[in-house]
């Protein structure tokens, strides 16, 4: 039954309901036209903004559908009916804007439909009623975050879509999509990602019917399947997704098949490039999760700021830079071929005029010679864009109650490390529109314990996770001050001098941030520096992740070993000068198979094999085969044009090609290939790449190789198993991803 309709308005709260926590009950609608493009928003009475009709639920009413009816009869002179239930949205305001008449509230809001609008209503000549588009209205409501939430929760027409055939598609792409708390699921998603993938594509992927700026999954129940789909969108949207909003779902890497989407859903985020802010938070990710993005974001290039003077000087810019435009544009063309925006080409001189190879002097220099000093003019309004994008670049990412534990928390203090802060970051992605997004933004700046990686609060974090964050945060502070990567004084990097070491050389960590400590690692009063603390936080949860999880826990720790147990098959060996023949000896057999057997690669043929099917010489028939001896001398005579390899020859298989006999081997690894050979090998072995970096396979198999090496291992007999395997690992640089 429809509450009773009252002509004059409530007034007082002596009737008013509080919540248990001393909250007040407010009841709104949002409502709505029947084609829903529209929504009707009045007059506030206390701000000279707009709002939503709401007002207290009051202890007469049995519902808060009635107090909500009777509150948009009484403000806004409306009949309506109620379609659904928007939920319970809290008090978004602070404690400064908190009073005696406006307490801190609780809203339920009700989607409604409105059916009559009346010319005279109770609060008419308090209010004034307008009906608005959901662009205007989210303008309107922009200081009232809690309304705005109420009216993105409706089923409000965000964008109206053009007529068939119309044109106003290709004016104006731009598409801000926001589908939080609609309970989509992975299914719902599907089709939703179906349509934007469709969208994307309908015209060449040129972008010129949807450019999708704003993406947000709020509370959909979406699991690590639907990150497939998502990756995809977020190729395709690449160059103009600006905030993409993963909250409160249900991602947890667990499974193969969930690092797998993980990972393809990271490395899409390394295409983007104007990627202002990525909210995982509310979701156990697990410490998989935290090791993926460890790789990946340690995989990423690393940001470049700086401009080359002889692209951009806006203070001059005129002919003491470059002669002509003709040659500007041949130097810009060059550098664009080159693309290494931080590094000067050897062929550009000190004043940035290209003088390489190809560029020859413009034969209209003369004539516009006298209209370059206005290019200062011309380039001074244009923006710059620099080589900044993929997950380093994104200026905040929320990692708040994801479960970090200690791997977790281990993993995201390299990312710390290598990440830029927020005021580094912002001038390089378009400007935040006013609005929710600057509250949230602002919100996240006020956080002082970690800066654009917002990982705090985490309940499941224990204190030495906690630990190792400070500290991480620490020495990127000291970091970014020391080495002037962000903007600070000179006083500010003396004073953070004394904290990390006057004589220490504070630099970005080596694949593994550790190494050994000598004295420097001391400031003047004999206290250990942020970064001697920080290796010991990290070297501590290492030690306990492979005591309690193992080394199969980690896939760095598992395949550097991996690769180490199979390094240490090769023999190396010392071949000698050719000695007067021996009766031969037959060995006796090894308890373990040669490497060469294990790894299925073709052995050397005899020496008296002749792969190339060629006619030798007398000379080279009885030329020594040893690796280190010194190949004889031939005359020119006896080279003749039947020792030349022809097509025919060329065409033997690869194993009997790579075994000339004439060639020299210095290395005295199985099959005499070089190091650089075998680690690759290895590494395909085992499947190391993508893991292991180069560096980090060298350093394994010059560690297998190495006697000293062993005669370490002995030494540590004596230590517990995970605290060798630790040490073997420290050794080898394989404690970490690498960070570019």
């Amino acid at each position: 039954m429809a509450p009773k309709l009252e002509e004059k308005a409530r007034t007082g709260r002596d009737n008013q309901r509080y919540g248990a926590q001393g909250e007040r009950l407010v009841a709104g609608v949002v409502p709505l036209s029947a084609d829903k493009k529209k929504v009707l928003l009045i007059q506030s009475t206390r701000r000279n903004g707009w709002v939503v009709p709401k007002g207290g639920w009051e202890t007469d009413e049995q519902t808060a559908e009635d107090a909500a009816c009777r509150e948009a009869w009484e403000e806004a002179g409306i009949h309506c009916k109620i379609q659904k239930d928007l939920g319970k949205i809290p008090d978004r305001r602070g404690p400064e804007e908190l009073t005696a008449q406006a307490p801190r509230a609780v809203f339920q809001f009700f989607e409604v439909t409105v059916e009559k609008e009346e010319a005279k209503w109770p609060e008419m000549h308090k209010r004034d009623r307008k009906w608005m588009s959901y662009t205007e209205a989210k303008l309107a409501l922009a200081a009232r975050p809690e309304l705005l939430e109420a009216l993105n929760r409706s089923s409000i027409i965000k964008r109206i879509p053009p007529a068939l055939g119309s044109k106003a598609a290709l004016r104006d792409p731009v598409v801000e999509l926001d589908v939080s708390c609609k309970t989509l699921t992975d299914t719902g998603f599907r089709e939703l990602a179906k349509g934007l993938i469709q969208t994307y594509n309908a015209d060449g992927g040129q972008s010129n019917i949807l450019r999708l700026e704003e993406l947000n999954l709020k509370s959909n129940g979406l699991s690590p399947v639907s990150l497939h789909l998502l990756s995809e969108i977020v190729r395709l949207a690449c160059n103009d997704i600006r905030d993409l909003d993963l909250s409160s779902n249900d991602i947890h890497i667990v499974s193969s098949e969930d690092i797998i989407a993980w990972e393809a859903f990271l490395r899409a985020i390394s295409s983007c490039s104007v990627l202002r802010r990525l909210d995982l938070s509310n979701n156990a990710l697990g410490p998989k999760a935290f090791e993926i993005l460890s790789k990946v974001h340690g995989q990423e290039e690393s940001i470049d700021f700086a401009v080359p003077s002889e692209l951009v000087d806006h203070a001059s810019y005129g002919t003491s830079r470059l002669g002509s435009i003709s040659e500007k544009v041949s130097a810009l063309e060059h550098k664009a071929r080159k693309w290494s925006i931080g590094a000067e080409d050897d062929e550009t001189n000190r004043n940035g005029v290209n003088h390489g190879k190809g560029l020859k002097p413009s034969r209209h220099a003369s004539k516009v010679q006298e209209k370059a000093g206005n290019i200062s003019q011309e380039f001074h309004h244009l923006p710059i864009y620099r080589s900044t994008k993929g997950l380093r670049a994104i200026p905040y990412i929320i990692l708040s109650e994801t479960s970090i534990d200690d791997t977790s928390a281990l993993h995201l203090s390299y990312v710390l490390m290598s990440h830029h802060y927020p005021q580094k970051l912002l001038p390089y992605v378009p400007p935040v529109k006013p609005g929710p997004m600057t509250h949230q933004l602002t919100a996240h700046d006020s956080e002082t314990r970690c800066r654009g990686i917002i990982y705090l609060p985490n309940s499941r974090c224990s204190n030495a996770a906690f630990k190792a964050l400070d500290l991480a945060e620490r020495a990127r502070e000291i970091l970014h001050c020391v080495h002037g990567l962000e903007d600070s004084t000179e006083e500010d990097a003396r004073s953070m001098e004394k904290e990390v070491g006057a004589d220490s050389n504070f630099t970005l960590p080596s694949p593994n941030g550790h190494r050994r400590w000598s004295s420097a690692a001391t400031d003047s009063e004999g206290k250990e520096t942020v970064e001697v603390e920080l290796h010991r936080a990290r070297s501590r949860l290492q030690l306990n992740a492979i005591e309690n999880e193992g080394l199969r826990s980690n896939d760095l720790w598992l395949a550097a070993c991996k690769m180490l147990a199979l390094s240490r098959m090769m023999h190396p060996t010392v071949t000698k000068a050719p000695s007067p023949p021996v009766p031969p000896v037959t060995p006796a057999p090894k308890p373990r198979l040669s490497i060469v057997k294990i790894l299925d690669i073709p052995a050397v043929p005899p020496k008296e094999s002749n792969p190339w099917g060629l006619p030798l010489t007398p000379k080279s028939v009885n030329m020594s085969m040893s690796p280190r001896a010194k190949p004889r001398k031939q005359s020119v005579a006896a080279i003749s044009s039947t020792n030349i390899p022809t097509a025919a020859h060329l065409t033997r298989p690869i194993d009997q090609r790579l075994s000339l006999t004439n060639k020299t081997y210095r290395s005295n690894l199985p099959l005499g290939f070089s190091s650089d050979i075998w680690w690759r090998i290895l590494g395909y072995a085992v499947d190391s790449h993508g893991l292991l970096s180069s560096k980090q396979q060298k350093a394994v198999l010059q560690y297998a190789i190495d006697r000293g090496s062993l005669r370490k291992e002995r030494q540590a007999l004596g230590l517990k198993a995970a605290a060798q395997k630790w040490h073997v690992l420290e050794d080898v640089d394989c404690l970490a991803y690498e960070v570019r």
